[in-house]
């Protein structure tokens, strides 16, 4: 029940799986095929053939972070999580009820205390959420960005270890992929064999396991998380404060 992703410009067929397509496309300059969908190897001639297939499928890139439905933009998704789920993606926190969601939104943490990511502008009101945002693959102008070359990046210009610990050996990031034994079918989803939520496809449930939460919400933040906002803390401006941690 694997996905064969294909190369776009040779044509070339991955049976490995999409990590193997990337690695030749980063490799050689080629391109994934023009309209790819977002979660599958399936390609297709127009731009509304494949909005229609993701939009059949539950398909499309971004994620809610409670249930498994997705949505075309990142605002969509926002929005349907506010309205839904009374939760707030950027300090990970759920609300009783839709009133006290908005009073937290018109907060000071979000008004007063604004993070500005330094590749794609958008802002963010805690370190968390930027940290999630660049970590996650969220951001548009920083893809190739991960939590492993964002942490070696700040142990470089932190040879003390003010802010981030001094290892004898950092084993790097460990890559998480499922395959077709995750599908439960009881549950009629591929679910997460560490906190078993379900999702829809598998590329989602390999999005899940790599991400910088893994859907811990309840889980203590990661060392990075944690090590940004001590920063933030101890230097004003923040906002430079982070631009100088982020730009490479």
């Amino acid at each position: 029940m694997g996905y064969d992703f294909e190369c776009g410009t040779c044509h070339k067929v991955f049976e490995a799986g999409w990590r193997a397509r990337d690695n030749h496309l980063r490799s050689t300059g080629h391109r994934a095929p023009a309209f790819e969908c977002d979660c599958c190897a399936r390609y297709f001639g127009s731009e509304t053939a494949r909005f229609q297939h993701m939009e059949a499928l539950n398909h499309f890139k971004w994620e809610c972070s409670v249930c498994p439905e997705t949505w075309p933009t990142d605002n969509q998704r926002i929005e349907h999580e506010h309205d839904d789920h009374n939760y707030c993606s950027e300090c990970q926190k759920t609300f009783a009820n839709r009133n006290n969601l908005k009073m937290h939104l018109n907060s000071r943490v979000h008004r007063n205390y604004e993070i500005q990511c330094p590749f794609c502008k958008k802002s963010h009101a805690t370190a968390t959420g930027l940290t999630y945002h660049v970590e996650s693959g969220s951001c548009p102008n920083a893809a190739g960005l991960t939590r492993e070359t964002l942490y070696r990046f700040i142990r470089s210009k932190d040879p003390g270890g003010v802010m981030t610990k001094n290892l004898i050996d950092w084993p790097g990031s460990t890559q998480y992929e499922a395959n077709w034994r995750s599908y439960n079918d009881e549950r009629s989803g591929w679910e997460c064999y560490i906190c078993h939520r379900l999702f829809g496809n598998l590329p989602s449930l390999n999005q899940h396991l790599n991400s910088a939460t893994r859907g811990f919400v309840s889980l203590p933040e990661t060392e990075l998380q944690q090590r940004v906002q001590i920063v933030i803390r101890l230097y004003k401006p923040p906002r430079e404060r982070v631009v100088w941690l982020y730009s490479v």
